[in-house]
């Protein structure tokens, strides 16, 4: 593979490609427009943040995970396919799929972001009485998952901000793909946090 040995690197068995090698000039701090504020997706010093969303279509989903480091890294994207059609409960799966691959990796500290309201309020608990009851099994698998993690955060976000992720299960439904990604054949349009891919014509 080409490139200096800064811009690309092994994290475990998942290749790392730094965002500027991919011809793309990726800052993970994005302002929103909608909100007027900033959102900053890079986490701290042995963290990984986990971006996480899904493409749907008539018969199933496809969802994506989108892990990055500290230094603004892509470490690995992961699709997984659902028979679910129903957005919240692939959201709600993929985001147990995220965390599943999370713990696989020995990532120990996770900061997971899903632009399903819905979703992060029933995985945190934080309206019991509002919840969705179809989610609740995903979410327990969800709290099951994080007993792997030394620490973790669940945060809700707009889509402005999570088209990396939106992009990535988009890519891979265009793509039928599922399982870890070689960061290398993927369009690198598609690693932007605030812009919408769209595959080019024919």
């Amino acid at each position: 593979m080409d490139g200096n040995e800064d811009d690309a690197c092994c994290c475990g068995t998942a290749l790392v490609i730094n965002l500027s090698w991919v011809r793309v000039d990726h800052v993970s701090r994005n302002l929103s427009p909608a909100v007027n504020h900033w959102i900053d997706l890079s986490p701290p010093v042995g963290w990984m943040s986990c971006c996480t969303d899904i493409s749907v279509v008539t018969d199933h989903s496809r969802g994506a995970a989108v892990f990055r480091d500290s230094n603004n890294r892509v470490c690995c994207v992961w699709i997984e396919r659902f028979a679910a059609t129903d957005p919240s409960l692939a959201e709600a799966q993929m985001l147990v799929c995220a965390a599943q691959v999370a713990v696989r990796n020995r990532f120990l500290c996770v900061s997971f972001f899903c632009d399903n309201t819905e979703v992060v309020s029933t995985f945190l608990e934080a309206d019991r009485q509002n919840r969705n009851l179809n989610l609740d099994g995903a979410a327990m698998m969800f709290r099951n998952c994080t007993k792997g993690f030394q620490s973790f955060k669940l945060t809700s976000i707009g889509r402005e901000a999570n088209f990396m992720a939106h992009n990535a299960a988009k890519w891979a439904k265009f793509n039928s793909v599922v399982g870890e990604i070689d960061l290398r054949v993927m369009d690198p349009e598609v690693f932007v946090d605030h812009k919408e891919w769209y595959p080019e014509p024919g």
